[in-house]
């Protein structure tokens, strides 16, 4: 007898991964909308992301891997603490998280954070706040 699945303890990178691709190209919206991106390549190596100025910034995907790691069903997650807050935009890989459909934002103690709800809420590409 089949019983009913287990929800998934974390994230998986290998299902995070291909949707991550599936944004490329899009403008994605900040949390804080004040610091947009879009999304311009991505492999198991490297991010390559445009700002709203019009600068390009290559990243570590190993980032983005560590946050997806990182999360638990309803859990909230400070991508800065996660990342160790050096202060290098990590805004980036809270703004590419953050626009999956399976994730939303909610400010705890006045600090962004995002959440893996374990199912889709919204389209991928857009945010949607938790509450």
């Amino acid at each position: 007898m089949m019983g009913i699945p287990k929800k998934e303890l974390s994230m998986n990178w290998a299902i995070v991964y291909p949707r991550v691709q599936q944004m490329l190209g899009m403008d994605l919206q900040s949390i804080s909308g004040k610091a947009n991106i879009q999304l311009l390549s991505v492999d198991s190596t490297n991010y390559l992301v445009r700002r709203q100025d019009g600068v390009e910034v290559l990243r570590r995907t190993e980032e983005l891997q560590t946050l997806a790691e990182a999360m638990q069903p309803d859990t909230p997650l400070h991508v800065d603490s996660t990342l160790g807050g050096s202060g290098s935009s990590r805004s980036h890989p809270e703004t590419i998280l953050a626009n999956l459909p399976d994730v939303e934002w909610l400010l705890v103690n006045n600090r962004k954070n995002i959440l893996w709800i374990g199912q889709d809420s919204h389209a991928l590409g857009t945010l949607l706040q938790n509450g």
